[in-house]
């Protein structure tokens, strides 16, 4: 008895049966679809297309298993885990991205505030005082001019 897709009568494999029966592969969803997953290489993050017309999806797997491409991208992968070291995520680097500006805006508006309480004005931040600071504290480095600091934190 054949089903309506396949005129064989055998059942056509799943992304998640070919990632089940090969280690490199996982199974991911697509980004802005809710239903559908792509078959994708762990180390290369390449989507293979095993749903679909043209070639076989055992070439498709194959051809992309034995690729230079894939090959060195796992040794890389495999170099990177035994030392310890895993790549980033984007939501991992971008989370430490924004924490890195909550402290450096926390230490500018420190700076500033003790400059308002020490009766210094905020002109020296563009000379010697603003230059010593830079230098000695990593988190002013990237310290905006005096004019943005008085618009930004001086507001009355």
């Amino acid at each position: 008895m054949a089903t309506a897709g396949n005129k064989r009568g055998r059942k056509r494999k799943s992304p998640s049966d070919w990632a089940r029966e090969y280690e490199e592969l996982e199974v991911k969803k697509k980004m802005g679809d809710t239903e559908s997953e792509a078959l994708t290489c762990k180390y290369c993050s390449f989507e293979i297309n095993v749903i679909g017309p043209g070639k076989k999806p055992w070439d498709r797997v194959h051809e992309h298993l034995s690729s230079k491409r894939h090959a060195k991208m796992e040794q890389n992968y495999l170099k990177r885990a035994a030392e310890g070291k895993q790549q980033l995520t984007l939501y991992d680097s971008e989370v430490r991205s924004k924490l890195r500006e909550k402290e450096h805006e926390g230490a500018i508006h420190d700076f500033v505030r003790s400059m308002a309480f020490s009766g210094i004005p905020l002109t020296q931040a563009d000379n010697f005082l603003g230059l010593f600071v830079k230098k000695y504290c990593p988190a002013l480095r990237s310290m905006p001019t005096y004019r943005q600091l008085s618009n930004k934190h001086l507001k009355e």
